[in-house]
């Protein structure tokens, strides 16, 4: 029992010493109580936002640009009846005829959504398009296990940096709502 006091009074004056600048410095202790971010802390975490920005608007290029390539031949007539080829056997195997969905109403849907949640992805709406968008990989994923096709890597790829983006911008979230809430007390 004596190790844990010890191991409490050493965490207690951790704490004390790093929260010492605030208390001792009136406007950032001020700043603290209003939610204001520590123009330190913005600067440590500019880097990150950047190339999360940078990623999001990547991903969101790119999923447009696979969506209307599964819409219309206009972007390249190959990879168009590549993926017209690719959605007759996608719904095969998912077995989708059974609930009376044909691989044209198939593709057509999943570049509407691609199309659609890329737009979301840059706008106010970008945590739900990611958590969406990551959904669709993990179907696709599945779909191509389901075929024996080694084509899974890419979509594993996209599910993670969409899955990676989805977490940070929910934490982006969290960080805002908490800042919210400090402001109205």
């Amino acid at each position: 029992m004596a190790k844990g006091a010890v191991k409490r009074s050493a965490v207690v004056k951790h704490d004390e010493d790093v929260a010492a600048p605030i208390v001792n410095d009136p406007v950032r202790a001020q700043q603290a109580r209003m939610g204001v971010v520590d123009p330190d802390l913005r600067e440590r975490f500019k880097r990150e936002v950047q190339v999360i920005n940078f990623c999001t608007v990547f991903l969101a290029c790119l999923f447009a640009l696979v969506g209307f390539a599964k819409l219309s031949p206009m972007l390249t007539a190959d990879l168009h009846r590549v993926l017209v080829e690719d959605f007759k056997r996608y719904t095969q195997a998912l077995h989708l005829g059974q609930i009376g969905m044909d691989a044209t109403a198939f593709r057509v849907l999943v570049g509407m959504h691609e199309i659609f949640l890329a737009v979301g992805l840059v706008t106010t709406y970008a945590l739900f398009a990611a958590i969406v968008l990551a959904l669709i990989m993990l179907g696709t994923i599945v779909a191509h296990v389901l075929l024996n096709e080694p084509f899974y890597m890419p979509s594993a790829v996209l599910l993670i940096l969409v899955t990676m983006i989805s977490i940070r911008l929910r934490v982006r979230r969290l960080i805002a709502q908490d800042a919210q809430a400090r402001r109205s007390q």
